[in-house]
């Protein structure tokens, strides 16, 4: 099996290939982006500005994969708020090109997008696979304008949708990683205590994509780690974990940080469908976290 992979410097990028490469050594991996990848990744990458449909059309007809796994975006809501122009570019045209050349040969796809497609929709509700989503933010806007076009052009497709991703070998901005490195160095976090979303460790994610991919179940997932933690607790289980005192969190209110693009503070996703397909969950947050803590060599005092 030959498969294409979008967004070759990403954090769910790196953890997908090294997963596909342990559990399924003999696909042929092509790896797809506009900017250098790890140099072990170099004998299999090639460059690719997915907001170009030219260039996108061409390369992945010459490639000839089996399947596109399309990761490529811009992720961050504040800068999609502040540059809504790329994020429309990236996000939204980027996904269409993507699509536009995988109907070319009737090649699946699959579409990594977000729980926010469904900001704007009320708070405390639970979203599930089949509900309608309601972006409130750019990015949500433009991550539901590439769900829409891949669902309504292609017969052979998969929307995984998921929340905050973190762990891997390349995660170096997530609240985890983030916070962690600063517990390690007896620095204070700040930490918004209202805040409260699903957060997956990349290895999860990645287990679910190929598991989808091999079980030929198209359509929407939601694959995300059972509970919905605030900050708060995900900052109070990391420094448990770590051995560090939980008085070095220091609560602030989303508000005081000034961010650009709005943010619910409480999003659930229901994965009825996959726990329906693959008979449970993906493992729990708190797992997630144990095996991060693992990644990094950090050890964890109960």
């Amino acid at each position: 099996m030959k498969i294409a992979v979008t967004g070759g410097t990403g954090l769910l990028w790196q953890a997908l290939i090294e997963e596909i490469m342990f559990q399924e050594p003999e696909w042929e991996i092509v790896s797809l982006s506009r900017s250098d990848p790890p140099e072990q990744q170099r004998p299999f990458w090639k460059r690719l500005d997915v907001s170009d449909l030219t260039a996108t059309r061409n390369l992945i007809t010459r490639i000839n994969p089996d399947l596109v796994i399309h990761t490529a975006a811009i992720r961050s809501p504040d800068d999609c708020e502040r540059d809504p122009e790329a994020a429309f570019k990236v996000n939204f045209l980027g996904t269409r090109n993507v699509a536009l050349a995988c109907d070319r040969f009737d090649t699946e796809m699959l579409m990594v997008s977000s729980d926010q497609v469904f900001y704007g929709v009320a708070n405390k509700k639970l979203h599930r696979e089949w509900d309608k989503p309601k972006a409130a933010n750019v990015y949500g806007q433009t991550k539901l304008l590439g769900e829409t076009y891949v669902r309504e052009h292609l017969r052979r497709w998969w929307i995984v949708r998921t929340a905050k991703i973190f762990g891997g070998p390349n995660d170096r901005t997530s609240f985890i990683n983030m916070a962690s490195l600063s517990l390690m160095q007896d620095k204070p976090i700040n930490v918004v205590k209202e805040w409260a979303s699903h957060i997956t460790h990349a290895k999860y994610v990645s287990q679910g994509i190929i598991a989808a991919v091999k079980k030929k179940t198209y359509g929407i997932y939601h694959l995300v780690s059972p509970g919905v933690p605030s900050y708060w607790d995900v900052g109070e289980y990391l420094a448990e974990s770590m051995g560090k005192p939980k008085s070095m969190l220091t609560a602030v209110s989303q508000k005081d940080l000034h961010l650009p693009a709005a943010r619910a503070e409480y999003l659930s996703l229901s994965n009825e469908t996959w726990k329906a397909d693959f008979d449970g969950p993906l493992p729990a947050w708190q797992q997630g976290i144990d095996l991060f803590l693992s990644e990094r060599s950090t050890k964890a005092k109960r």
